[in-house]
């Protein structure tokens, strides 16, 4: 199976690279482009996007993802915050293609279902065809549910398929999201339900990417927390039923479990992997 991790570009995206895969043996790698809770440009790095292509063949990692800042809300219904989260998306995309990232993921926003999917296919639209990006394709992560988001699974569905970049779009699922949202994943039945759900409404060929989270809150909560994988609500066997349903053996899977040291990410996924192999 392929597991990554998202690793902090604290050091470079060089140094992010190489641990992940000398310290973690990450097969995957997922990082923000610029800081995640503010709209200033990319991050500074010395290492030309050449260097960056030639570690990743290096270290065999793909594939690369980058993850968009927090503040993007492409179905706003305020103007400005609309303006600028379809520019760091084009930022975003740029940067993506400029990396060879495969993925560019982004949260959907909030805002009311009608308007906002008027908002979110026009400002699809306007990234692609601004930006000239062809290659990299924007996955649509689903949300916990909380205020007026409109990030469930079949509200992504509805943006891929009427979208004209709908070959440029998927969906990343979130697992401890999908929790907080009311899919009970700790249990088989509930992933039966999740998948069902995928397969009619998005398209199993369009989930490309998993975010594997626990979750710190309470299911159907509505509240994006995550926890250590077996350490919440989905808990281990969850993570072991997800990790033998064939249909996602070989969709790539990122952890986003708390961290305050890369021991952490060592641990968690030394948890994953052995649940794969049980």
């Amino acid at each position: 199976m392929i597991f990554g991790v998202h690793m902090p570009l604290k050091g470079g995206i060089i140094k992010a690279l190489t641990d992940a895969r000398k310290e973690l043996n990450c097969d995957t790698v997922q990082i923000f482009s610029k800081n995640p809770r503010g709209w200033k440009p990319a991050y500074a790095d010395h290492a030309t996007t050449a260097d960056i292509k030639i570690s990743l063949n290096m270290h065999k990692i793909s594939p690369l993802v980058l993850h968009s800042i927090y503040l993007i809300n492409l179905a706003s219904a305020n103007d400005e915050i609309y303006e600028k989260s379809v520019k760091a998306l084009a930022e975003d995309l740029l940067r993506a293609e400029a990396l060879g990232a495969q993925f560019l993921v982004t949260h959907v926003g909030s805002g009311e279902k009608e308007e906002a999917l008027k908002r979110l296919l026009d400002a699809i639209d306007r990234a692609y065809t601004e930006t000239g990006v062809h290659n990299t394709i924007l996955l649509l992560e689903n949300s916990s549910g909380a205020g007026k988001h409109v990030g469930e699974l079949e509200f992504i569905g509805q943006v891929i398929k009427k979208s004209k970049w709908s070959k440029n779009l998927g969906l990343c699922f979130d697992t401890a999201h999908a929790y907080a949202r009311g899919f009970d994943l700790s249990s088989r039945k509930g992933w039966n339900e999740c998948l069902k759900i995928i397969k009619n409404h998005v398209g199993m060929e369009k989930l490309y990417l998993i975010h594997a989270n626990d979750s710190a809150s309470a299911l159907g909560s509505k509240i994006d927390r995550h926890k250590d994988i077996g350490k919440g609500g989905i808990g281990l066997e969850g993570f072991r039923i997800m990790l033998n349903l064939p249909e996602l053996a070989r969709i790539p899977m990122i952890l986003e479990t708390p961290k305050k040291s890369i021991d952490d990410d060592r641990r968690n996924l030394k948890v994953i992997r052995k649940l794969a192999v049980i």
